[in-house]
């Protein structure tokens, strides 16, 4: 817009993130703020406003006046930037940039009137979406700056962070989403979807040629598509029953781990195995829930389930490799809904102890001290290997001083 239709100046208090100090700074200022906002959206309001001879947005929530979801915003988006910063020292074709966000609080305003918003500098020129928090993807406006960007944040944050919703004019961007892999963490607003919004974006991202160039990790795709031929998988035997009880014989409560030994793979790729497991489980739900798609054009599919099962297990995720081998013995895992990605292949798998018995050790190795004497009991029995006194009497004792 040209300009603000007259209004008051205000005083108004400016605070700024600082990401390196992690702390608020503050500068009074005097603004302009229209009352009538310009644009509507689902949970926010914008205003028109003049700060510092510049035309500016001032954004607030709809529905929620509490100024710690836009002090969330803001730390999003100058976090965002940082990542921008240590995107462009990798020397990209493209460089982008985050425009700087902060809060605007008017102490003076009356009661009846919004004194907390968040406010940055309009952006003018032609704005586009690139992609979402949960998985969707531009298909008009196909770029890989953008996606490499999101692909980037989450190697360079170590499988911690992720960031999304990647839109603006050019590579000018504003409004990203963070995900973030602890669980439970409120960080980030009700727009962090955890390892799950992690997931959806993999499983619509495909590495391009900057992916490649900045050095990222390739996130492992089935190249075989149907329910068919993406497995390696047996047909199962129809006598066999499926039992209940594969929680009680490989699982146990976290005070009974013991630490685990270091891993000689790669770690770089020991970092999506988490999100190889949300993947397994997103697939698992929406076939259990006759879904079509888990995302945006991402086909609900047992089989790519139970390829990104095994690739978590491959990558070390003890959770994978206990679920498969529940499913090779036609055991219920600890997630339960995941024997939908057996039970619903075009040849359901079947009941095999040889396939079981490396994911049963693989969990012993890693301190599970059930799969300890699961796995001495396997090679006691000759269950999925051969017989070895030696290794099973190593097992048991190994289980009984994990206890």
């Amino acid at each position: 817009w040209s300009s603000v239709p007259p209004v008051p100046l205000e005083r108004a208090l400016r605070r700024r993130w600082d990401v390196k100090r992690r702390s608020w700074s503050c500068q009074e200022v005097l603004v302009r703020v229209e009352a009538e906002p310009f644009a509507k959206g689902a949970m926010r309001i914008c205003h028109r406003a003049s700060l510092l001879r510049r035309n500016w947005v001032a954004k607030r929530y709809s529905s929620d006046p509490d100024v710690s979801a836009l002090e969330s915003d803001v730390m999003m988006q100058m976090i965002a930037k940082s990542y921008a910063e240590r995107f462009n020292a990798c020397a990209p074709p493209k460089k982008v940039d985050f425009i700087e966000a902060s809060i605007l609080q008017l102490p003076e305003r009356d009661g009846n009137l919004p004194r907390d918003f968040a406010v940055e500098a309009y952006l003018d020129g032609s704005f586009t979406k690139h992609s979402s928090n949960s998985g969707f993807v531009a298909d008009d406006v196909v770029r890989n700056t953008p996606h490499a960007f999101s692909h980037f944040t989450f190697e360079a944050s170590g499988a911690e962070q992720i960031v999304v919703d990647i839109q603006g004019v050019d590579d000018l961007y504003t409004d990203p989403q963070i995900h973030t892999a602890s669980s439970g963490t409120t960080r980030f607003g009700r727009g962090n979807m955890g390892l799950r919004g992690m997931a959806l974006f993999f499983a619509s991202h495909r590495c391009n040629s900057l992916c490649h160039q900045l050095g990222l990790t390739p996130f492992a795709h089935s190249p075989m598509p149907g329910d068919g031929a993406a497995t390696e998988y047996r047909q199962r035997d129809e006598t066999a029953s499926p039992r209940d009880d594969g929680e009680e014989l490989f699982l146990t409560p976290a005070a009974q781990l013991v630490p685990s030994r270091p891993s000689s793979s790669n770690s770089q790729a020991q970092m999506y195995s988490k999100v190889h497991f949300a993947l397994a489980m997103l697939h698992a739900r929406h076939v259990q829930a006759n879904a079509e798609f888990i995302g945006h054009n991402v086909l609900t599919s047992p089989a790519q389930g139970l390829f990104h099962l095994q690739v978590s297990a491959d990558l070390g995720n003890v959770q994978g490799a206990l679920a498969l081998a529940c499913l090779h013995l036609n055991l219920r895992p600890r997630k339960g809904v995941l024997r939908a990605l057996g039970s619903s292949l075009q040849r359901p798998l079947s009941l095999d102890e040889a396939a079981a018995f490396p994911y049963i050790l693989q969990a012993a190795e890693q301190g599970v001290c059930r799969a300890m004497s699961s796995v001495a009991f396997c090679y006691q029995r000759g269950m999925g290997c051969r017989v070895d006194a030696t290794s099973a009497v190593h097992w048991y004792r190994q289980c009984l001083s994990a206890r």
